[in-house]
């Protein structure tokens, strides 16, 4: 049996995601009660599928090298909020720099320590809202993953 990626790579995004912000809560699903007022949370999105096999891409690749190969998508979330803040920009710049860390991870090393042949955005969204306690800001972004299947 070809065991699947997905369990393996997400553990090592979270790690990745961790050790680029040291110090700033990444959470390995959805976020709890507890959750700090700057996070990362990794195969998480509350309106649509946290993560999605594709394994058949293109004209199937032949069968993706007989299902050894395959691809998904990982939804990630970098929150920000401020209580008594009244500008949007404060958690526009914070999530942007949450972001820009995780981009920086994945450029230094797209293997995820040789968990994924590939990982890298692929999307991202900015959502700022206000609260009756201040600004927050949710910087969804996908993560493409290409990975090996070994038995």
């Amino acid at each position: 049996m070809i065991a699947s990626t997905v369990p393996g790579v997400a553990a090592a995004l979270v790690t990745a995601i961790g050790n680029a912000l040291p110090g700033v809560q990444v959470i390995n699903g959805q976020p709890l009660n507890n959750a700090e007022p700057d996070f990362v949370a990794v195969g998480w999105d509350e309106q649509n599928p946290a993560i999605i096999l594709d394994p058949y891409i293109g004209a199937n690749a032949v069968q993706r090298r007989a299902g050894r190969e395959e691809s998904f998508d990982i939804a990630c979330h970098a929150v920000s909020w401020r209580g008594g803040a009244e500008d949007a920009q404060v958690v526009l710049e914070r999530c942007f720099e949450l972001f820009n860390a995780v981009q920086a991870a994945l450029l230094a090393d797209h293997t995820l320590g040789g968990a994924a042949r590939q990982a890298e955005v692929s999307s991202a969204a900015f959502t700022p809202a206000q609260t009756n306690k201040g600004p927050i800001g949710s910087l969804r972004f996908t993560v493409h993953v290409d990975a090996w299947r070994t038995p």
